[in-house]
This record gives structure tokens, sequence and C-alpha cells, in this order.
């Protein structure tokens, strides 16, 4: 078992502004941002878990708890997020969608096996929501994002795949901000 906690202090020269657009609203104002944060990360046999809370001088918040299990060859991690409206940090884009605050909360899961010899498979899918306005979107936003891929290996050289992706997400016209379209976008692809 390994805990931490630590301490982000940032300054900028000029001041930052929530002020002008409606999805600014939360952003942080003033020069300095100051975050305090504690985690945690607990290793046993197959699973570990790990874990981080962060809160803000901007009265925001911010929570990550994610597991991961290795089943002999199976690796399967699963992960949720959840940022408060006021949460602004640089370093989030790893664990989220966007890197400016708007109430992102998600789920993430994702999986590698190797079923036969020379065989892989990796899945993923993110599923997220957002409470807040996202850049030019209108209204809260919310869908997720699927990927597979297996991969075989038919020597050094040479291996064949297949690639599946699939997004199913809100998006909005840039001409049009009244508007909410759902939007699904799917590829196949395969490689020699």
């Amino acid at each position: 078992l390994t805990i931490g906690a630590g301490s982000n202090y940032w300054h900028s020269s000029l001041a930052m502004s929530s002020k002008g657009e409606a999805y600014k609203k939360f952003y942080p104002s003033g020069k300095d941002v100051t975050t305090i944060h504690t985690d945690y990360k607990y290793r046993h046999s197959i699973f570990s878990l790990y874990g981080e809370i962060a809160w803000q001088s901007s009265d925001a918040w911010a929570a990550m708890q994610a597991a991961d299990f290795d089943l002999q060859g199976v690796q399967f991690t699963i992960g949720i997020r959840k940022f408060g409206r006021r949460y602004y940090d640089i370093m989030q884009n790893p664990f989220s969608r966007a890197s400016h605050p708007g109430g992102e909360s998600g789920l993430y899961m994702a999986l590698a096996a190797s079923p036969f010899k020379n065989t892989e498979i990796l899945a993923n899918v993110n599923i997220f929501s957002n409470s807040w306005l996202l850049y030019q979107k209108p209204a809260p936003t919310s869908g997720y994002k699927a990927r597979f891929k297996i991969t075989h290996s038919i020597d050094r050289r040479n291996n064949i795949a297949l690639v599946v992706r699939h997004d199913d997400g809100e998006d909005a016209d840039m001409d049009d901000k009244t508007e909410i379209a759902r939007t699904k976008r799917s590829s196949f692809k395969e490689s020699w």
C-alpha cells in the first residue's frame, strides 16, 4: 500500500478570466490556482487499486478511482472519474476528454488478451458526460467511444490486423449553436 499527498501552485502573469463565452463560466479567475491532492495505490497478487482526490482553491474538486486485474494473460482495467465544474488542471488530459472545466464524469474499461499463440486482442470503451457546456456545444453532452483490435502475427515481419471503432456523441453545428445533433461514426479497417 502506498499513500501520497501533495500540492501544486500555478501563477500566471496575466489574470485568467471566466468572462466571455458561456462555456467559460466555471473557468478559474485571478492569477493563482492552488491544488491539494491525496492518492493511494494498493497491489495484491492479481489486482491493484489506485485513486486520487483533489481540491482546488477555486472551490473545485476531482476524483478518480481505478482497478487493474491480471488473470493469466488477460488484463482488465476499469476506472471512474468525476471532475467538478470548476476543476481546472493542465495535467488531467490523460484522464478526461478535455483540459478545461466542465463537470466531466466517466467510466473507462479496457481489455488486453492473448487467447492464442501470436494473437492479441485489445478493446476499450470510454463512456463520458459533461454537466456543463463544452466548447461550442450549447448543452450538456454525453457519449462513448469504443475500440476493438485483433492482431495475428504470421511471422516476425508480417501480421494481420482488424480494427473496429465506433464513436457515439453529441455534437453541435458550429454555425447553428441552438441545435444539438447526435453523431455516430464507425470505421472498419483491415491490414496485412
